[in-house]
Formats: C-alpha cells, sequence, structure tokens
C-alpha cells in the first residue's frame, strides 16, 4: 500500500495535468483509477476526471464515485449550484445505460431523507444511483 500512496502523491502533487491525464490513458488498472478519482483535488477541474471515465477499465464504482463528488446528487435534485451541467448529464446517462463494468463496490452517502426526496423528484431514478454499486470492497489508498 505505500507504494500505490506514493505513486499517488508523486502522480497527484508533482505533475502536471496533462502528465496526469497521460497516466491515466495507459493504465489498465481499474482500481488505481479509483484510488486516483477518490483522491484528486476537485478543485483543479474535471480533466482529470474527464480522463478517468474515458478509460475503457473505469468502473461503474468509480464512475459513480465521480459523479458524488463533482455534485451529481446536487444535479439530480435541481440544485442550481452546480458548476458543470453539462459532465454530469453525460456521466449520469453512461452509468444509466450500463456502458461501465461492475467490479468495484461503492455506494454512494446518501441519508434516508435524500433518498426519498431523489425518488420524489425522479420517480424512475435507477437504483444504482441510491444503492450504489456491486463488486470487490477496495481499500482506499489516501494520499
Amino acid at each position: 500500500m505505500e507504494k500505490i500512496q506514493e505513486l499517488l502523491c508523486d502522480l497527484l502533487y508533482e505533475r502536471e495535468i496533462s502528465e496526469i491525464k497521460e497516466f491515466i490513458s495507459k493504465t489498465d488498472d481499474a482500481v488505481l483509477l479509483h484510488m486516483t478519482a477518490y483522491n484528486y483535488n476537485w478543485d483543479n477541474g474535471l480533466e482529470v476526471a474527464e480522463s478517468i471515465i474515458a478509460n475503457p477499465v473505469c468502473d461503474a464504482g468509480t464512475a459513480l464515485m465521480i459523479f458524488e463528488l463533482a455534485e451529481g446528487y446536487e444535479y439530480l435534485l435541481g440544485e442550481e449550484c452546480v458548476s458543470d451541467r453539462q459532465f454530469l448529464k453525460m456521466l449520469k446517462e453512461k452509468l444509466e445505460s450500463g456502458s461501465f463494468t461492475q467490479n468495484i463496490r461503492y455506494v454512494p452517502e446518501l441519508d434516508r431523507m435524500q433518498k426519498y426526496r431523489l425518488k420524489k423528484i425522479l420517480p424512475d431514478i435507477s437504483a444504482l444511483f441510491l444503492d450504489g454499486t456491486s463488486g470487490e470492497e477496495i481499500e482506499i489508498v489516501t494520499v
């Protein structure tokens, strides 16, 4: 785990966005993509997130986590504060279409009231957005 932590530190804190994107495009490790998305500084924009979901090995668990971290649930609830609606719309459609494998477990951090509001506003919402993805629970390395 220490080696992965060092790799993520170097990648996310010592490299330019273009270098991070190049690394992401070349990796075939879905777990590493998941950890990169988790540790990424979201104040730096969505370029890295876009690269992660474009990678063919990106998992639905990772894509759903990105959706949540990028204010996707606020988007679904119609809140005005959401910054990139086009990205969230595209990601929502990809998640709903089953474009990703489901090997990594991810459960969004929604309380009962949030789930209730989502079901009320969007009665046909996919269970994926409420209950998360199935798959292997992975230990996240944080940097």
